[in-house]
């Protein structure tokens, strides 16, 4: 009896540390891979107090190439806006 559940044991192990090799390959090649192809504007709101601008809120969308065979969501990402002038 302990023999088979040091069996049971040992294949439980084995297949739980293969599946999380598997995974960390798995999300290395999608790390590996995503390429920013840049953001395009979708919209601009300004708000105006009298004659003077007081903000202006802009609607972008994110271009993410993923060139891996996974397919991934992107729940979140964080992104700079620099502006000149």
């Amino acid at each position: 009896m302990k023999r088979l559940m040091i069996g049971v044991i040992l294949i439980a192990l084995v297949a739980a540390t293969t599946g999380t090799g598997c995974q960390a390959t798995r999300y290395q090649q999608i790390r590996d891979s995503l390429e920013p192809y840049g953001v395009e504007v979708t919209g601009a709101d300004v708000k105006w107090t009298f004659l003077i601008p007081t903000s202006v809120v802009l609607g972008l969308n994110a271009i993410i190439w993923n060139g891996s065979d996974y397919p991934l969501e992107i729940e979140r990402a964080s992104y700079t806006v620099y502006i000149g002038g």
